[in-house]
């Protein structure tokens, strides 16, 4: 946008010149900016969701009006990659717009942004707050004997077998058969990172599983 643009820099006057009925309920502001020379502008989305945010917890990028109809996929992908990390760090929900004009485009930016995600993941695991003493530890033959299992160890052993298949065979590798991450991954073909993310899923399916279980 040019420096000579004539508007009021103050917000509340800007505001008022803009909105003097007040600024309606359901007013949509952009969330998107850009600089002169058209690129996305980081410093002044991150600005604008900071000061946004006290007042909303949920965002939806890219929109849907505006200029989310003229960006191009890696335009949409630039705008997610400031936002995402700022979602995260605030605990903001996070709806991933798709607009497109026919379905093939739509589909083609969700495989792009899945795909963006996934590279997330593997580029850079997010480490989970989890209480490792709250979460089974290695299994033993002999603690596994019918006879001597409590109802409390049915209900971990009911909740391991009812974990998706990567997410269960992976801690039957780390959590039960005792193997390192990496002999773990050696296992299954895939890398060290896979691993750890899978595992970090089922510890947090079963911490939510056997909430009941924990100590108070």
């Amino acid at each position: 946008m040019p420096a000579d643009h004539n508007f009021p820099t103050d917000r509340t006057t800007l505001t008022r010149l803009l909105f003097p009925a007040g600024v309606p309920i359901l007013w949509s502001p952009t969330l998107v900016f850009y600089d002169e020379a058209g690129r996305i502008d980081r410093g002044h989305q991150l600005a604008h969701l900071a000061f946004m945010t006290p007042h909303v917890k949920g965002y939806l990028v890219p929109g849907s009006t505006g200029d989310a109809w003229e960006m191009d996929d890696a335009e949409a992908l630039a705008a997610l990659e400031v936002t995402i990390p700022f979602a995260v760090q605030h605990g903001l929900d996070l709806l991933v717009g798709v607009l497109r004009p026919t379905t093939g485009a739509m589909h083609a930016l969700i495989d792009k942004v899945l795909n963006d995600l996934c590279r997330r993941l593997d580029e850079q695991p997010v480490a989970l707050p989890i209480d490792e003493g709250a979460v089974p530890a290695p299994l033993s033959a002999a603690s596994l004997s019918l006879s001597t299992l409590t109802p409390n160890h049915r209900r971990v052993l009911e909740a391991i077998d009812h974990l998706p298949d990567e997410e269960r065979e992976v801690f039957g590798l780390v959590r039960v058969q005792g193997l390192a991450h990496a002999e773990a991954a050696e296992v299954m073909g895939v890398s060290t990172k896979t691993v750890q993310r899978r595992l970090n899923r089922a510890l947090v399916l079963l911490w939510k599983e056997l909430e009941h279980l924990h100590p108070t």
